[in-house]
């Protein structure tokens, strides 16, 4: 092998040389996306009060169908979990935590159970429907952290060592 300073490296054509290949771009800084992501979440927020009405249908109906079709109760609490799940993940994007903490329970004892009660994961749903009714945002204040603290308890009594998330 020679030790030419040009080994491993391949000239561009001469027409490509003459381009200019890197233009300068405009971008925002990283405060400035930030604060624009932050912008256009409050607008979806405000603009979408509801964001959670299609994952609460998803989640009930599952719950009911896996009451009523024991058939396929598997499939209709794998329905549930997902949409548990999926909520999960919203609720903190939407300034709502305590969503995030019923359902990360929720999530908890339907995986840690494969014949979960259904009594049981109907009070978990109860409870989401109870945060959204008195629209519950943040922790949900004195009356949220009760309920999330009583849930835990719950599941405590149900599943040893039940801990948030």
């Amino acid at each position: 092998m020679s030790n030419s300073p040009k080994e491993g490296f391949v000239e561009p054509p001469v027409h490509l040389r003459s381009r200019k290949l890197l233009q300068t771009v405009s971008a925002p800084s990283v405060d400035e996306a930030v604060k624009r992501a932050e912008s256009r979440i409050a607008e979806v927020v405000k603009n979408q009060p509801n964001w959670a009405d299609e994952d609460m249908k998803r989640l009930s109906d599952a719950c009911l169908k896996a009451e009523s079709d024991g058939a396929n109760r598997a499939a209709h609490m794998d329905d549930l979990h997902a949409s548990a799940h999926d909520l999960k993940g919203m609720g903190g994007n939407f300034g709502y935590p305590i969503v995030t903490d019923i359902t990360s329970l929720l999530c908890k004892y339907v995986g840690e159970h494969p014949q979960p009660d259904l009594r049981v994961v109907a009070l978990y749903v109860n409870a989401l429907r109870m945060v959204f009714d008195h629209n519950l945002d943040g922790d949900g204040g004195a009356e949220g952290r009760l309920l999330v603290e009583r849930l835990n308890k719950l599941g405590g009594k149900i599943m040893p060592d039940a801990s948030l998330r």
